[in-house]
């Protein structure tokens, strides 16, 4: 007669293994995500823990499970069930090993951290950092909150895209979830033979009104951009800051557009104290050239 304990014992053991599986692969999913898109390196640790705990946590429960099936089988209790019960554990444990290597075949290229402003890991590229922010028509870093170091690695690029005409990216922000009031502050350093050096810089400055366009609805803002090479603006060389403005504001907006562009200094600065910005750069003596003579503002801003 044959013996219905076992493949009893092999059908709880897999119903363990398919639920307790099929939770990590889902976590690790998430983490995988979630490390991609996340200023929070942490992540892709967390998806590692969680790539190896589903593969273990779904070999371990589900290797009874098929176990147990087969003596069902071998004592031919229930044959189909129990060749279910073994079919079923095995792809339990292949997504348990699809989910780890899932995780190890992730796109490589690029680390990022995140580190308060004040932290030592910025001392490397305080020198690059040194330029004159005021004559560009930016405010000056923040000495205060966190920053986002996004590095580059081109010899193990893996996304299908080229990588970035930069080496190291500085995202200054100031842990804020709000759209308004909220600004964003922008370096991008590239390596040369004498070390890093500064090849772009950009502020944004978010405003209280909403405008909607075919992508959905955004608060305005008010760009601030230059660069010595390609970054941002590919396939255009700028010459001096592009400054910008986005949305509803009839007084920088073009007539029956959202867009404006070639703004100056002088035109924006106002604004962006009324919006509660401690921006005053239109408010300070005009730079001196090298030869210790007023610049135009047109020389440097545009």
């Amino acid at each position: 007669m044959a013996d219905y304990s076992f493949f009893m014992m092999g059908v709880f053991a897999l119903a363990a293994a398919g639920v307790v599986g099929v939770v990590c692969l889902l976590l690790t999913i998430a983490c995988i995500i979630t490390a991609r898109k996340s200023k929070q390196p942490s992540s892709g640790l967390m998806g590692l823990i969680l790539a190896l705990g589903s593969l273990l946590t779904c070999g371990l429960t589900a290797l009874p499970g098929l176990v147990f099936a087969l003596v069902g089988i071998r004592q031919k209790a229930y044959p189909r069930a129990s060749w279910t019960a073994a079919i079923l554990s095995v792809g339990v444990m292949v997504l348990g090993v699809a989910g780890t290597i899932k995780f190890f075949s992730r796109p490589a290229g690029r680390t990022d951290q995140i580190i308060q402003v004040t932290d030592k890991a910025l001392a490397p590229y305080q020198k690059a950092l040194a330029v004159d922010r005021r004559t560009l028509g930016f405010s000056p870093l923040p000495t205060n909150g966190m920053v986002k170091i996004d590095i580059v690695d081109r010899a193990h690029w893996g996304y299908e895209y080229p990588p970035p005409n930069y080496d190291v990216m500085l995202h200054f922000y100031n842990n804020t979830d709000q759209f308004y009031p909220n600004v964003s502050h922008g370096v991008a350093l590239k390596s040369s033979t004498g070390g890093l050096k500064w090849v772009h810089e950009s502020m944004l400055f978010y405003g209280p009104k909403r405008y909607t366009t075919v992508d959905g609805t955004f608060n305005e803002y008010i760009s601030i951009a230059c660069e010595t090479e390609q970054v941002s603006f590919i396939g255009t060389n700028l010459d001096g800051t592009a400054i910008s403005y986005s949305g509803p504001d009839s007084r920088l907006g073009n007539k029956g557009s959202q867009y404006a562009h070639n703004l100056t200094i002088a035109q924006v600065g106002p604004i962006l104290r009324k919006w509660g910005y401690k921006y005053d750069i239109d408010q300070i003596q005009p730079a001196t050239d090298r030869d210790g003579k007023p610049a135009q503002q047109a020389d440097v801003l545009r």
